[in-house]
C-alpha cells in the first residue's frame, strides 16, 4: 500500500530536497506532495529545479501556517485516496536508516495508536500536564525497538494512521504552528487513540528557523489555548498563573527580545488568547526578530 506523504517547505530548498531524499532512500512506497507555504520567488525556483516528476508541488501564496498547510493534503488524503497511512514533515527532517519502517511497523502493530513518532536521538519523551505544558521528560535510555505510549508526537515528523483522523479530524488551524502537533495528540487522546514514540527510529532535525520571539509567541499563546481544551476553566487559570509568573522572571533577568523567552512576544501571546486572536503572528512579533 502507497503512503501519502505530505513535505512542507518554507524558504529552505536545500534542507527539504535532503528531506525528500532521505525519505524516498526508505524504499516505501510512496505519493510525496510538497507543500511551499509562501517561499520567495528565488528560493521555490531553487527547490522546484530539476524535482522529480513524479513529486507533487503545491506552491501557495502566502504562509499560511503549519497545521492548515498539512491540512490542505490530509484532506484530499481523507476524502480521494485509500491509503492507510499519511506522513507528515517538515523540510528539515532526516530519517535515518529504518526509522519509516519501524513507524509503520508499530502502526500496524498497535492496532490503537493513531500516530507514531520518532526518536531524536536524546533518551527523552514528550510529556504534557495542563500547568506546565508540553514538555520533554529526561527518561532512562530505552532499547531500540521499544515501543512507548507517549501524551503527544514530536513535530518535526510524524505517521497519522487514517481511521484516527476520520474520527478526530485534522490539524487545528488556530494554532498556525508551534503547538498544533501537541494538540491534535491530545485530542486523538481524549477519544480513546494512543500516541506512540518509536525507539530506534532515529530522526535528525537541524534546526528551526522562525525566529525566537516567533515561536515564543506562538507557543505562549496555543499553550493556553490547550489548557482550556483540557483542563477547561480552571485549567486555563493554571496556565495563565504559570506563564505570567515565568514571563515576570524573564522580564526581570533581562530577557532577549528576541530569544524563545522574549518577553513583549510572550505578553502578546497572552494578550492575544484572551482577545480571541487565532492564525499567524502579528507585524509587532515579527519586527522583533533579529532586534537587540
Amino acid at each position: 500500500m502507497t503512503m501519502r506523504v505530505s513535505l512542507l517547505h518554507w524558504n529552505r530548498p536545500v534542507e527539504c530536497r535532503a528531506t525528500l531524499m532521505a525519505l524516498r532512500s526508505a524504499q516505501l512506497q510512496m505519493d510525496v506532495t510538497i507543500v511551499d507555504n509562501g517561499s520567495t520567488a528565488e528560493n521555490l525556483a531553487k527547490l522546484t529545479a530539476d524535482l522529480p516528476d513524479d513529486v507533487e508541488l503545491l506552491a501557495l501564496p502566502t504562509n499560511i501556517g503549519w497545521g492548515p498547510a498539512h491540512n490542505i493534503v490530509l484532506r484530499r488524503w481523507l476524502t480521494r485516496e485509500s491509503s492507510a497511512y499519511c506522513l507528515v514533515s517538515a523540510h528539515d527532517a532526516l530519517p535515518q536508516g529504518d526509522c519509516l519502517a519501524r513507524l509503520l511497523q508499530a502502526l500496524a502493530t498497535h492496532a490503537d495508536w493513531a500516530i507514531a513518532c520518532p526518536e531524536y536521538g536524546q533518551p527523552e519523551r514528550p510529556h504534557y500536564s495542563v500547568l506546565r505544558g508540553a514538555r520533554l521528560l529526561p527518561v532512562p535510555p530505552r532499547d531500540a525497538g521499544t515501543h512507548e505510549e507517549v501524551d503527544y508526537c514530536h513535530g518535526t515528523l510524524a505517521i497519522f494512521k487514517r481511521s484516527c483522523l476520520q474520527q478526530v479530524g485534522v490539524f487545528d488551524e488556530r494554532c498556525f504552528a508551534y503547538g498544533d502537533e501537541t494538540e491534535i495528540g491530545l485530542r486523538a487522546r481524549r477519544h480513546g487513540w494512543k500516541v506512540g514514540l518509536v525507539w530506534g527510529a532515529k530522526l535528525i532535525n537541524p534546526g528551526s528557523w522562525s525566529g525566537g520571539p516567533v515561536i515564543a509567541y506562538l507557543w505562549t499563546r496555543n499553550s493556553l489555548l490547550i489548557a482550556r481544551e483540557c483542563g477547561g476553566v480552571l485549567g486555563l487559570f493554571g496556565r495563565f498563573t504559570v506563564v505570567a509568573l515565568a514571563t515576570i522572571r524573564e522580564s526581570l533577568r533581562g530577557a532577549s527580545t528576541d530569544s524563545l523567552s522574549s518577553p513583549p512576544a510572550r505578553w502578546r501571546g497572552i494578550f492575544d488568547y484572551f482577545r480571541g486572536c487565532t492564525g499567524g503572528p502579528p507585524a509587532e512579533v515579527l519586527a522583533l526578530r533579529n532586534k537587540p
